[in-house]
């Protein structure tokens, strides 16, 4: 039996992109989360009161422009409780 996603997983490709832009920003990767199933609206990035970052990215159709704005999107959030790398 073949189980399919309902939606689509994000590819490793992807996956590696984000984390470079979150890198840029010397965020801990332990502490960035990015789910696996693409989110069912738009995709969405938010600080959990864990102080864990998750990045929730679109279903692949919608991926490149929601990419497109990551970084600057990132720069406009709070991201103090996020622990950074040493």
């Amino acid at each position: 039996m073949v189980i399919r996603a309902r939606h689509p997983l994000v590819t490793p490709e992807q996956l590696e992109r984000i984390h470079a832009t979150t890198d840029a920003f010397r965020l801990n990767r332990d502490f960035v989360v990015v789910p696996l199933k693409s989110a069912e609206d738009a995709g969405r990035e938010m600080v959990m009161p864990d102080g864990k970052l998750l990045v929730r990215p679109p279903i692949p159709s919608e991926f490149e422009g929601w990419f497109a704005g990551l970084a600057e999107r990132l720069s406009r959030m709070d991201l103090a409780k996020v622990p950074r790398r040493r």
